[in-house]
């Protein structure tokens, strides 16, 4: 059973028209989808099962072109990508924004906090209404035009969300699938940044090494 975090029916009620007609939810075999650290098991289901959340990573993966790994650097906005990474996570607003912790590209997953499974583990406190500002217009730029966002915004809004989130102390792991909204170089010393809104969010075991 998945351990959800964050599920976007909105975006499960669009995929579905796009990837399949209604009468071919239905499963009578087993499947597994490929991802780069291993396989996710899609197990039988003679009735399909609400949200669909299998079957529309299924066909996610046989679509042309499919989701690539999120540190791909082929990834554009538009494009759906597979993500496996240590995120914390918090409402900002009428948001929810995941962060990821540490690596680059750094990965910045938001979303309606509708759409959130249960409670986060983190709300802004003090400073919480400076960073509510500023994630506003970061997201006002995100749906417009991110190709002109001025260049100090995204560096602005990750190191608040930085000091709200506390990544490194705070990070679980976590998986999903996104669609990318913008990438944004590394500058002044920082990571290339990420921004994705997610399909949906679930808690894994840590990858094992080796």
């Amino acid at each position: 059973m998945r351990d959800l975090v964050y599920l976007s029916q909105a975006k499960l009620t669009q995929l579905r028209p796009t990837l399949g007609g209604r009468g071919r939810w239905s499963r009578d075999v087993d499947a597994e989808v490929k991802t780069p650290l291993g396989g996710l098991k899609v197990g039988r289901a003679a009735q399909p099962p609400e949200p669909h959340v299998e079957a529309v990573v299924a066909r996610l993966e046989a679509a042309e072109p499919g989701p690539l790994w999120y540190p791909d650097p082929a990834v554009r906005p538009g494009r759906w990508v597979h993500f496996e990474a240590e995120l914390s996570y918090a409402e900002v607003s009428d948001s929810v924004v995941f962060l990821a912790a540490g690596e680059s590209p750094r990965l910045l997953l938001h979303g309606s906090a509708e759409h959130l499974v249960g409670q986060p583990p983190t709300s802004p406190g003090r400073g919480g209404n400076l960073l509510a500002s500023h994630w506003y217009r970061f997201r006002q730029l995100l749906d417009a035009e991110p190709d002109e966002m001025p260049g100090h915004w995204p560096a602005r809004v990750l190191s608040m969300l930085e000091e709200l989130l506390q990544p490194r102390f705070t990070a679980e792991w976590m998986a999903g699938y996104a669609r990318v909204t913008a990438k944004f170089p590394a500058s002044d010393g920082g990571p290339e940044l990420l921004a994705a809104s997610p399909l949906y969010v679930e808690r894994v075991a840590p990858p094992e090494a080796g």
